[in-house]
């Protein structure tokens, strides 16, 4: 990074704050994305399923008509049978129709098999329509074709639930199934008991089927009530009563107390009806919720677009937002350190003019470097004059020194001139002596004029060498004062 310039950081920096944001705004976005086409996929699940239920509910009253019908060898049932007959159609027919449009490479590989394989079986209906016609198929038989494939639609359905991403969603699809599930317990407990009736006893294992419906309708109904949220479970307890779930329930006390002896005194017909009442009242309570949960599927689907629209938009003025401001304080700091760089380059060109200032503007970091580097140039500019006023001191003092120079050479000169005196005394002086030994029988007469010229030497040379003495230490003094300077 060293080698490239400030602006170029600055540009690396932002490219990669900018991604990062971006890329935060696209998962983001993305993800709430697949959340609404998560739900919204769903919901073509979900209206499959509420038509799985509607032709499960068909096909129950077909089994229990059929199983009727056998019981009564071909008396009874056959206006209800053809009926029904058409009323299945009309929903297999609408099956099969959503099913064209539908992708099951989106949804779990059980759902699509359980589906076909339910469409498998259906396209043997007709056949099995002209058996019971003929009368050549046993109730038996007959119930456990309707029934298997009613097990594999209602199997499809509870995969949908599991299936379902959103949880809401998916707790009222499983409490839906198990809701179908015990419905469908009643439906197969229609057929067994309209066969039973109509023929006056219970055919081989029937019985014992019987029981294992009503076990199993109870459970499926408790595991129902135990998953089901606020909305399905009061709406349940509100409407699942009236006189013909308590006249089934009498029916069926009949049918177990006279299990083994048979004549139970009860109309195949007049059970089929009432027990028809009974499950229409379980699909009062299945439309109920089947359209509550395209509501609220719906609902999350408008919801999971809003948030998507909501976010994408969001991030997408933030993203804006965040560009603008960063390219404008981009701007900012580098229009400031241009400044600084043409205030730099003026104060270069003026020549070493450090009365100039950098003009700024700002109270910010680039505004108080500026501040310090004005405050630096003002040091700058004091020490200057602090460094003219020495070198003015040193001119003061350089001709002081000059003067004390010349005050030296003068000394010095009169010490020389004091030596040559003293040299001249020196050479009187040895004349003086000469003249003494040449003249020693002069002696006792001049000893005494002798004795004065020399004391009076002696004085002159004493006074002399304190001249030279003084002389000397005003000598030494200017030495030290140059020195000093």
């Amino acid at each position: 990074m060293s080698k490239f310039n400030l602006k170029t950081k600055f540009s690396i920096v932002i490219l990669i704050i900018s991604f990062v944001i971006l890329f935060f705004a696209v998962t983001t976005s993305w993800y709430k994305y697949e959340s609404y086409k998560s739900v919204k996929d769903s919901r073509h699940a979900v209206i499959l399923a509420v038509k799985i239920g509607s032709l499960v509910h068909e096909l129950q009253k077909e089994r229990g008509a059929s199983a009727g019908f056998l019981g009564s060898k071909g008396k009874k049932f056959v206006s209800i049978l053809k009926n029904q007959r058409i009323d299945t159609n009309k929903k297999l027919s609408g099956l099969i129709a959503a099913a064209k449009s539908f992708d099951f490479k989106d949804y779990n590989k059980s759902f699509e098999n359980y589906f076909q394989k339910a469409m498998r079986e259906l396209s043997n209906i007709n056949s099995m329509r002209a058996k019971v016609d003929s009368l050549s198929v046993p109730v038996g038989e007959e119930v456990k074709y309707y029934t298997q494939i009613n097990a594999n639609l209602l199997n499809a359905v509870g995969v949908i639930g599991f299936a379902t991403n959103n949880s809401d969603i998916s707790k009222e699809l499983n409490a839906y199934a198990n809701f179908l599930l015990s419905k469908e317990r009643a439906g197969i407990e229609r057929a067994v008991l309209s066969n039973t009736f109509a023929q006056g006893h219970f055919g081989n294992g029937m019985y014992k089927k019987f029981i294992t419906l009503l076990a199993e309708q109870n459970s499926y109904m408790h595991s129902f009530l135990l998953s089901a949220n606020k909305k399905f479970f009061n709406y349940f307890k509100e409407h699942f009563k009236g006189q013909s779930i308590q006249e089934v329930k009498r029916m069926e006390n009949i049918a177990i107390a006279k299990a083994q002896t048979g004549n139970f005194g009860v109309d195949p017909q007049y059970w089929f009806r009432t027990i028809t009442k009974k499950i229409n009242i379980l699909k009062n309570i299945e439309d109920f919720m089947e359209e509550s949960i395209i509501k609220d599927m719906s609902d999350k689907i408008s919801s999971a677009f809003k948030y998507f629209v909501i976010y994408t938009v969001m991030f997408a003025v933030a993203i804006l937002s965040i560009v603008m401001l960063i390219f404008a304080l981009f701007r900012y700091v580098f229009a400031t350190i241009n400044t600084l760089s043409l205030e730099l380059q003026n104060l270069v060109s003026g020549e070493g003019d450090l009365t100039k200032r950098i003009t700024v503007g700002s109270k910010d970091e680039l505004g108080q470097l500026a501040d310090k580097f004005n405050e630096f140039l003002e040091k700058i500019q004091m020490m200057t004059k602090d460094i003219k006023n020495t070198i003015a001191q040193l001119g003061s003092q350089s001709a002081n020194l000059s003067s004390a120079s010349k005050v030296m050479a003068s000394t010095t000169q009169q010490t020389t001139s004091n030596m040559e005196e003293i040299a001249n005394a020196i050479n009187d002086a040895t004349q003086a002596v000469d003249g003494v030994a040449r003249s020693s029988e002069n002696v006792n007469s001049l000893a005494q004029e002798v004795g004065d010229v020399n004391r009076r030497m002696l004085d002159d040379i004493e006074k002399r060498l304190s001249r030279m003495e003084e002389n000397a230490r005003l000598a030494k003094e200017a030495m030290e004062q140059i020195n000093t300077v």
